[in-house]
């Protein structure tokens, strides 16, 4: 149960990081981590858990300077926001009939 619950704020952790090849490494390397790890048991679980709550801790430091530091806008997440508005654009609302 704690290594799911540690799971989950890892990737919540990691997909607030605002460069998206950070993003993305980030997320990739948590799930990449967990997978390798989930047949553990015993002490070597305990370990492995342990590992990745100092790993979530770096994350947040990471997260934290990556706000203070501002970078510009990736072409990748421009263009994910711009698909995403014109996915939202064309769905049709059943009340008000086409979209917005």
């Amino acid at each position: 149960m704690a290594a799911r619950s540690l799971f989950r704020t890892m990737l919540r952790e990691a997909a607030q990081v605002d460069q998206y090849n950070f993003r993305n490494y980030a997320i990739r390397r948590v799930r990449e981590d967990f997978r390798r790890n989930a047949a553990l048991s015993g002490s070597e679980a305990a370990t492995a858990l342990q590992e990745g709550k100092d790993a979530l801790e770096v994350l947040r430091r990471q997260r934290i300077v990556g706000q203070l530091y501002p970078a510009a806008q990736s072409v990748m997440d421009a263009e994910a926001s711009r698909a995403f508005e014109d996915a939202a654009e064309s769905v049709i609302d059943p009340v008000g009939g086409a979209g917005r």
